[in-house]
Formats: C-alpha cells, sequence, structure tokens
C-alpha cells in the first residue's frame, strides 16, 4: 500500500434536529503502512465540507491543524431541505466521509415494558405476558389502546445442522395471535395466547419454540410507543449444552463445559451422564464431492435419510465407549468435567431428564490432537489447527497441519501487507 494522508472526523453526536449546532474535531494523519510510518501532520490547512442526502454542499470551513494534528469547528444542521444522511469530508478527498443524521423528531412522553410470564409456560397452554405503560415522570397511562401480535419461530440444537442435514427445516416465522385491548388505571395490560406447538416439527428432534410478542400503545395524544419480547418453550422443561476449547492435545485433559437451563435461559440444576465414544473411522480417506448431493425432501419425519456422507467425521457411528462419567449442574446451571484422551476423533454424549420424565440430550463433536506424532490418527485429507489464531508482535505462531492419506504434501504461504 503506498503512503496516504487522510482527515479523520468526529462529531459530538450522531443525531441532531434542524437548526442545532453540530459540533466537530478533527485529525489529520500520514500513513506509511510499508516503513512503520503513522503521524499526525501539524500546521495543514483543511477545507471541511458539510453536505446534505442528496451530496449537495450545504456549507463549507477553512480550519487549521494544531501542534498535535487536529482542528475543530461548527456548522448549523439545516431546516431547509430534505432530512437524512448528512456528511462531513475534507474537499481533497471525496471517497472519505463521515455520516450524521439530521431528523425533526419528539421526545417521547412514556415508555412500555413487556415482562416475562408470571408462571412457567408449557407447550400447548395458555400463555399471560405482562405489561406496564408509565410516562417518564412515573405516572401510569391508563386508558391507552393496545394491539398486539404473537409470532412463532422454530430453533433447533446445534447439532441438528450436521446430524440431519439431508432434512432441512421448512417451518418459517408463522403469526399465531393477534388482537387489542386497553391498560388499565395502573397502566397494565395482558397479552394472552395458546403455546401451540409447530405440527410439522418433530418431537425427537428436540426444537425449541420461540413466541415473539409486540406491543404498540398509543395514548389519548395519539403518540405510540412499542416493546417486544420473546418466550421460549420445548417440549422438555430443560435443556443442556457442552462446549470445549477448539485445541485439544493428547498430554493434557480435555475439558468439558456443562450448561443446563430452562428453555428461557434460566439457570437449572441437573444431573446425569456424559459418554464419551470413539468413531469409527473409515476403512480408507473420503473427500467431500465436487458437485454436492441433491435429495428430494418429502417432509418433516418422512424423508429417507441418505447413506452417510464419511467426508464428514460428523456422519461418522459411533465406537466403543472411551470414557463415562457423572456430572451435577449447581444452581447456576455449570458443570465442568475434565477427561484424559489419546488422540483421535471422538463424540461426547450427555443425557439427562427435566425432572418430569422426558429425556434430555446434548451432543459435541472432539478431536484430540498429537502435534508430536509423525502420522495423523484422523482420516481426513486435510486439517489445520492451532492452539491460538491471535498473537502479539514478537510471539510465535505455531499451526499443526495433518492428513489421513499415507503421505500428503503441505503448500504454504505466509502473507504481509499484501506481499
Amino acid at each position: 500500500v503506498d503512503p496516504y494522508q487522510r482527515t479523520l472526523f468526529f462529531t459530538d453526536r450522531s443525531l441532531y434536529r434542524p437548526g442545532q449546532t453540530l459540533r466537530f474535531k478533527g485529525i489529520c494523519v500520514s500513513v506509511d503502512q510499508q516503513n512503520d510510518r503513522y503521524e499526525t501532520i501539524k500546521n495543514k490547512s483543511v477545507t471541511v465540507i458539510f453536505e446534505d442526502a442528496n451530496r449537495q454542499e450545504i456549507s463549507k470551513l477553512q480550519v487549521r491543524t494544531n501542534n498535535v494534528g487536529s482542528f475543530s469547528g461548527s456548522f448549523t444542521a439545516p431546516r431547509d431541505r430534505l432530512m437524512g444522511r448528512m456528511a462531513l469530508r475534507d474537499e481533497s478527498d471525496r471517497r472519505i466521509r463521515t455520516y450524521v443524521n439530521v431528523e425533526e423528531y419528539k421526545r417521547p412522553k412514556f415508555k412500555v415494558e413487556l415482562a416475562s410470564p408470571e408462571t412457567a409456560p408449557r407447550l400447548g397452554g395458555e400463555v399471560e405476558v405482562p405489561g406496564t405503560a408509565k410516562a417518564y415522570t412515573g405516572a401510569a397511562i391508563g386508558g391507552a389502546k393496545v394491539t398486539y401480535r404473537v409470532v412463532r419461530e422454530v430453533r433447533y440444537p446445534i447439532w441438528w445442522s450436521w446430524r440431519c442435514w439431508w432434512n432441512p427445516p421448512q417451518a418459517g416465522a408463522q403469526e399465531i395471535a393477534n388482537g387489542s385491548t386497553m391498560t388499565d388505571s395502573d397502566g397494565g395490560f395482558t397479552v394472552p395466547f395458546t403455546a401451540r406447538p409447530d405440527p410439522s416439527v418433530l418431537e425427537k428432534d428436540e426444537p425449541t419454540f420461540r413466541f415473539t410478542v409486540y406491543a404498540d400503545v398509543t395514548d389519548t395524544t395519539g403518540e405510540t410507543r412499542s416493546d417486544l419480547r420473546s418466550v421460549n418453550i420445548a417440549y422438555t422443561a430443560l435443556q443442556a449444552s457442552m462446549s470445549t476449547d477448539s485445541w485439544l492435545v493428547d498430554d493434557k485433559e480435555v475439558k468439558i463445559r456443562i450448561s443446563t437451563t430452562s428453555p428461557d435461559g434460566a439457570p437449572r440444576a441437573a444431573k446425569g451422564t456424559v459418554k464419551i465414544y470413539h468413531l469409527k473411522q473409515p476403512a480408507t480417506v473420503q473427500r467431500e464431492r465436487l458437485q454436492p448431493r441433491y435429495y428430494r425432501y418429502t417432509g418433516a419425519g418422512r424423508g429417507d435419510a441418505p447413506e452417510p456422507d464419511l467426508s464428514k467425521p460428523n456422519s461418522w457411528p459411533l465406537g466403543e465407549v472411551a470414557v463415562e462419567r457423572e456430572f451435577a449442574t449447581d444452581a447456576s446451571g455449570s458443570d465442568a468435567e475434565s477427561f484424559k484422551l489419546a488422540a483421535g476423533p471422538y463424540r461426547a454424549l450427555l443425557e439427562t431428564d427435566d425432572g418430569y420424565g422426558k429425556k434430555v440430550t446434548a451432543i459435541l463433536p472432539l478431536e484430540v490432537y498429537d502435534p508430536d506424532a509423525d502420522r495423523a490418527v484422523i482420516k481426513r485429507p486435510n486439517y489445520v489447527a492451532a492452539p491460538n489464531w491471535s498473537v502479539q508482535p514478537g510471539d510465535t505462531f505455531t499451526a499443526l497441519w495433518g492428513t489421513g492419506y499415507e503421505q500428503g504434501r503441505a503448500f504454504i504461504e505466509v502473507e504481509h501487507r499484501g506481499r
């Protein structure tokens, strides 16, 4: 990159009313990346242009940088033209602009807040989401009209996309309820709806249904304020997940972090087991197809599962159990278990229940490396891993490259500043 000079602008805020004063500061800098030279420019004359939403000049101001390369000034937001996004720029550089918004806006007089249901909701049951409308002075907004709607979406566990990649979800967002009501003398109101699940989504896929409530409150003067609140409900009263570091090596224990929560994300204590399985690797290394496979989707639960794609480790079948451990999350819904594993591919399976007899599971793929080995033990055509993908200047970056083939060649390039 060739050396260049640039003017940077900073405004006192991002939104102005017509007629208000727009105050700004600027810095002129010189950049030479090749020689690591970055410095401000002293005593430089700059013409600052203030443009409207159509990039027409509103006003200009001649300034000069001080001994540290900075300057300041101000403009008046216009009243006589289209409102919208306006800009500051250096007259000598038409490419770089700093944008501000000039709008005619009113200060809100009241606010609307939706709260979580007072009782834990259940699928198929009635749900009531409470709300309040209050002025910023604290006074209740009574007798205001409330219009609401409820939209349902389907969320799947993180592992669903690779376990059922051939059978993509078809359910989109759907409005399931709407209506209107009035706020009471205390400014309160309630949004009722039935938490109906999507019948096209199978329970065995452990979906979570997100019901989002949108409420608009209009007071007697015609001012409207809004809020929204999401309520997550599942077939089970508990959800579990596992996570670990991306760099796992055989000479250190593999630490798996376990989290158990309600569908709405509130922590829940739980007990169960974690089993870590060896994976049955293919006899020979499998490469991904150059052309993607296409499968006819015949509806949830009615499409025939294709043969496993052995180029993807997540499709490899389970082998023997490498290690099994009981876990117990505390009141914060957290636990951590450590395992000693040899190099190779694994899959961790967590099993617990929601307290009502319904099974809850979680899945976590694992790959453990041996950086000192002469031969890779994971039958993938190519994989690259590193302890840390971000290092400080002067530090050493280390990466591990491996192939499941008998032999392979690595072509490595180090690029810096385009070279």
